[in-house]
């Protein structure tokens, strides 16, 4: 049984409670807010962009806006995570003296781990995040700047913490340490023809252990992700007003009536149409 607690405050800052058997992310996704990933849950696994990040019970991951992400949960495990979710040029315009912590999101490669397990101070952020929810969820006209100030409060906790990088929190142990130069090669060559024995070869394994690894790490196989890869670029692009033929050939899909077909199977609808949905949704 799934328990799903969400709330919205009025500063436009969404906090989400979710805990039970869940299943895992069915695909990869990019969003155009800000998030706090706030895990406690252990054995998660987060895959972002080409970082693959086993989580572990008050693991923090920071996501910025467009951010490729999915996360994997084993069979059996009991979920629970909180998110918090803002956008930032809202977050800059209401609280400016604390514009510097969005760097948090803005460093690398747009996101970050933060390992809280052996803090000492950790009971303090967890009950600031549970606040933050029951604050969104009562609303009221003193909401806004609740919301904010506690949200500014989690950033400087989270800045403040020894050990934050990018590459902290990347798994080492099988099937990660395999995986990891996978998805690394994969991402610099999606626009490319590839193929498994290309990317065996380059690896240095074979075709029986990458897969079962590549499906182990990430619920996907090898081919699915490349294929998730490239429709996520192609919504980017999409978005950006590059044109069908553009998006089709820049993202790997090699002709414009192979992408349309993909991506109506796929996403619903037509490349066209979904870059018509988001002009619409930004005039409105």
């Amino acid at each position: 049984m799934e328990d799903v607690v969400s709330a919205r405050g009025e500063a436009g800052v969404a906090v989400d409670y979710r805990s039970g058997h869940i299943a895992s992310m069915p695909d990869y996704h990019a969003h155009n807010h800000a998030e706090l990933f706030y895990c406690l849950s252990d054995d998660v696994v987060c895959l972002v962009g080409e970082r693959v990040y086993k989580l572990r019970r008050f693991d923090v991951v920071l996501l910025g806006p467009g951010v490729f992400h999915r996360t994997v949960i084993p069979e059996g495990v009991v979920y629970e995570r909180y998110t918090v979710s803002f956008r930032p040029q809202e977050f800059a315009r209401f609280l400016p003296e604390c514009v510097h912590l969005l760097s948090l999101f803005g460093r690398g490669e747009g996101h970050c781990l933060v390992r809280l397990a052996e803090d000492p101070a950790r009971e303090a952020f967890h009950e600031d995040v549970a606040r933050m929810h029951e604050q969104a969820r009562a609303g009221g006209p003193s909401a806004r700047g609740h919301l904010m100030a506690r949200l500014a409060s989690l950033l400087l906790f989270l800045c403040d913490r020894p050990g934050r990088a990018s590459a902290a929190g990347a798994a080492d142990e099988p099937p990660f340490r395999l995986v990891q130069p996978a998805l690394e090669h994969i991402r610099a060559h999606f626009a490319e023809r590839v193929r498994l024995e290309d990317l065996c070869t380059a690896l240095f394994v074979s075709r029986a252990q990458l897969t079962r690894s590549f499906r182990a790490a990430t619920g996907l196989s090898v081919g699915q992700y490349l294929r998730e890869l490239r429709l996520m670029e192609a919504k980017i692009m999409l978005a950006r007003g590059a044109s069908v033929l553009d998006a089709a050939l820049d993202c790997g899909f090699g002709n414009i009536s192979h992408f349309i077909r993909i991506f109506a199977r796929e996403v619903g609808c037509t490349p066209k149409q979904y870059a018509l949905r988001l002009r619409r949704a930004q005039d409105a």
